[in-house]
């Protein structure tokens, strides 16, 4: 899996936060999505990735890590439009 499958031009920057469980419950902030255990947040803003990663940094979250193309799949079908 090469980074050169990815768009080169990402208009919408995803948020990935870690999860929080408490008694067994998962919990994801107002307006962040869950799937699989991760709380994801999607942003139309253009920034460059240095502002993506400051601004998910100050949400306690980093930018998204994508390990396959299953995971890229689906975070393309959960992105505002795309369903």
């Amino acid at each position: 899996f090469h980074l050169k499958h990815f768009p080169l031009d990402l208009r919408i920057l995803t948020c990935q936060m870690a999860f929080f469980q408490s008694n067994g419950t998962e919990c994801c902030p107002v307006n962040w999505v869950e799937h699989e255990g991760s709380c994801y947040w999607f942003s139309r803003a253009g920034k460059t990735w240095s502002e993506a990663d400051k601004y998910c940094q100050l949400e306690n979250a980093h930018l998204v890590v994508i390990n396959s193309r299953e995971e890229q799949d689906s975070l393309t079908a959960m992105a505002p439009g795309n369903g």
